[in-house]
């Protein structure tokens, strides 16, 4: 096994070429830097392609645990830590004392001080027990003298410095070997000459020169030295001991007379650089020298008060600064917010958003939302981009507009396509284009979106001024061009499979899409007056007025035509909709039904027992009613959760049912099940039965349930194919908060906001694709 080296500050300069070299001496490198995980991943690269060994992982050296996750990590994955280096940067800029706040002086400690401390009291024990080790710390002329606007700086590097020495005084004894590295001078490397000169410019020049990393053999050559060959090395790397190094000696009397070539930086660059000794503050360059770009220190807080300050680079974007946030705070993905309450966009830089040193920001954390079509997911993220898997054609593809979806408020579904609502009120959509997910067509006017309501293949919204804009299939409701004049303060919409229904502030409606399906309410149009809300069935709408009094129109078969017990129909609460029947809960508790025979709109047999009805629940093709005593009555299709006799007995205290299309589960006072209908798809959880006990809640989809139990655990049946089989993630599904569902997969959102899924893969049972995305 080879020897490993932990570097901590693997940047593009001493970090990362000091790496390079402990890899050509045959050790497995280990680099960790902050940012940057294209630049690093090269790193990894060029070291392999020399023949080396190399991981890399990016971290941010402040958080609390970050650097003892990485030594842990390492000594487990890779082996015993033969030499740390570490070469955590600590510059916070140039700034008077009167400009240096309390948690800008502490940021430097921090770095330089505390993480030296930190990754030390995590390596020491295990070198200790091995009897060798090595620690490579390098520093700065900071470390000897300060200088002006320099007060966090030096201060944490002449504390790096001491405790250098106060570790080399305990450890030396014991086999380990501590070195202080002054490396007295600007560095030839991308972020630091680099951003001085012009990345042009500095490649350039830097191109006529010859590999030189002559300097670099002082450093590694304290890792092969004995305690008794060095009580505490201070190495003063100075460029003027090489021979391509002698143009620094032209420098200005005001400028650092040392500079560190790790690429081989020639005469040329070298008195290229003397040039730019003067104030050039977009550079980050004063009289006394160069300085790197300078990142800034913002306070990120919650909504309950909690703050931390993060550190970013200008150039890293806001994406970056919000996951150390997170981090910090321990929470899941959330939105920042600035002092106006404006959304930063997460994908720009910290330069372009205009964050300053001190800048307070709002971490805004919203709870993850699932939305489904028939075959695939979107996940609206804490951050309010979104997710999507599943069937490409059924909206699981959304690469396409990843783009634009940026601080999503809300989804909604086709069984095709999705409609995402934005924050400035526009809207996103993707799918299949013909059945909603192409709203090209109307996207100049689809603004200041309130909500959106979906049929089978097209979408309607309500825009502020209480309008309507609709897309999608022109036959089926995405075409409202006829009626667009009577569409005005539009309160809110109810649609049947076909057509779609919207109540005005006056109480009358106004209909469109499939007239034999509900898009045509000419006949009643006299009628639907003070309507109060609306349900549907597939194909017919039914009207609750403010009398308590129905109207209904549609299909006649599938529950338009309720004639022949209008005069039932007084003092409605609520109604409820199988695929082709309707039954209305009455004040006085009872219930009447209507609609097609065979899917529920028959309650005769049952109708003496339907007294004192609490709620009603609908398959596809039946209805269950609980009564106020606890117990149940069912009608419509036997095989489809119309016929609850053989578990009648059991039926007692229930709180609720839930339904697949064509079974039903209760869940009782007790946290028990009882399931009934078709046993193939969920009507028969007899194969878990002893573990339904203490259920909160139930999902469902076509044809399989899964039950959230009290410890936070699921429990599935039905269906295999649609989710009844949850064994193959059974071991992931621990804390779950909710579960959503297409027609054959379910996805659980967990307490740390990951998500699960599992059933037909093709349909959003398999999310791996999006399992980064959800996490990060």
């Amino acid at each position: 096994m080879k020897p490993v080296c932990l570097v901590i500050g693997a940047g593009a300069g001493i970090g990362g070429t000091v790496a390079k070299r402990f890899a050509k001496g045959g050790y497995h490198v280990v680099l960790s830097r902050r940012s940057d995980q294209e630049g690093l991943d090269r790193m990894v690269r060029d070291i392999e392609a020399e023949g080396g060994s190399a991981v890399g992982r990016l971290i941010n050296a402040v958080e609390p645990g970050a650097i003892e996750g990485l030594v842990k990590e390492t000594e487990e994955k890779s082996g015993p830590i033969a030499v740390v280096v570490f070469n955590l940067g600590a510059q916070i800029g140039t700034r008077s004392l009167a400009g240096t706040s309390l948690k800008q002086f502490e940021l430097g400690w921090r770095m330089a001080c505390l993480g030296l401390f930190r990754v030390a009291q995590a390596a020491m024990p295990a070198m200790v027990q091995n009897g060798k080790g090595c620690f490579l710390v390098t520093s700065s002329t900071a470390a000897m003298r300060g200088n002006e606007g320099q007060h966090s700086h030096a201060a944490a590097m002449g504390g790096r410095r001491m405790l250098c020495q106060s570790l080399n005084a305990e450890f030396g004894p014991k086999g380990i070997h501590v070195a202080h590295i002054i490396v007295d001078g600007p560095v030839d490397a991308p972020d630091t000459l680099g951003k001085m000169m012009g990345a042009e410019r500095f490649e350039e020049l830097r191109s006529t020169a010859g590999a030189h990393d002559a300097c670099l053999v002082g450093m590694t050559s304290h890792s092969r030295q004995r305690r008794s060959d060095v009580s505490h090395k201070r190495a003063l790397l100075r460029a003027n001991s090489c021979k391509s190094c002698v143009a620094a000696q032209k420098m200005p009397a005001t400028a650092l007379s040392q500079s560190l070539h790790l690429g081989g930086l020639t005469q040329n660059l070298l008195a290229a650089a003397s040039q730019t000794f003067s104030p050039l503050p977009e550079f980050g360059i004063s009289q006394d020298g160069p300085l790197l770009r300078m990142s800034v220190t913002v306070e990120v807080a919650l909504l309950s008060g909690r703050i931390v300050t993060v550190e970013a680079d200008q150039e890293e974007q806001v994406n970056a600064l919000k996951r150390r946030a997170q981090t910090a705070l321990g929470v899941g993905k959330g939105r920042l917010v600035d002092s106006s309450g404006s959304v930063l966009d997460a994908r720009s830089t910290i330069e372009v958003a205009k964050l300053q040193n001190g800048t307070s920001l709002t971490l805004q954390i919203s709870r993850l939302q699932i939305q489904s079509t028939n075959g695939s997911f979107a996940a609206i993220l804490g951050d309010g981009s979104v997710a999507t898997w599943g069937r490409a054609i059924s909206g699981g593809d959304s690469s396409a507009v990843q783009g634009q979806l940026k601080n999503v408020q809300q989804i909604q579904a086709t069984i095709f396509s999705f409609a995402a609502v934005l924050g400035d009120g526009s809207v996103v959509t993707w799918g299949r284009g013909d059945l909603g997910g192409d709203s090209s067509s109307v996207q100049h006017q689809l603004k200041n979106v309130q909500q959106i309501r979906a049929a089978h293949k097209g979408f309607a919204a309500i825009l502020a001024d209480g309008s309507i804009v609709t897309w999608g299939d022109a036959d089926r409701g995405g075409d409202s061009s006829s009626v667009q004049h009577q569409l005005k303060n539009v309160q809110q919409i109810q649609a049947t499979r076909s057509a779609f229904a919207a109540i005005l502030a006056d109480g009358s409606v106004v209909t469109w899409g499939d007239a034999t399906r509900g898009g045509d309410r000419s006949a009643v149009q006299q009628q639907l007056k003070n309507v109060q809300q609306i349900q549907a069935t597939t194909s017919a709408f039914a009207a609750i007025l403010g009398d308590g009094s129905i109207v209904t129109w549609g299909d006649a078969s599938r529950g338009g035509d309720s004639s022949a017990v209008q005069q039932q129909l007084k003092n409605v609460q609520q109604v409820q909709a199988t695929t082709s029947a309707f039954a209305a809960m009455l004040g006085d508790g009872s219930v009447v039904t209507w609609g097609d025979v065979d899917s529920g709109g028959d309650s005769t047999a049952v109708q003496h027992q339907l007294k004192n009805v609490q709620q009603i629940q609908a398959t596809g093709y039946a209805f269950a009613a609980i009564l106020g005593d606890g117990s149940v009555m069912t009608w419509g299709r036997a095989d489809c959760g119309g016929d609850s006799s053989a578990v009648q007995d059991q039926l007692k205290n229930v709180l609720q049912i839930r339904a697949t299309r064509r079974s039903c589960a209760a869940i009782l006072a007790d946290g028990c099940v009882v399931t009934w209908g078709d046993a193939d798809r969920g009507g028969d959880s007899s194969a878990v039965q002893q573990q339904l006990k203490n259920v909160q809640q139930i999902q469902s989809t076509t044809s399989a349930f899964a039950a959230i139990l009290g410890d936070g655990s699921i429990v599935t049946w039905g269906d295999a194919d649609s989710g009844g089989d949850s064994n193959s993630v059974q071991h992931q599904l621990k804390n779950v908060q909710q579960i959503q569902a297409t027609w054959s997969a379910f996805a659980a959102i967990l307490g740390d906001a990951s998500v699960v899924t599992w059933g037909r893969a093709d349909c959003g049972g398999d999310s791996g694709t999006v399992q980064d995305q959800v996490a990060s």
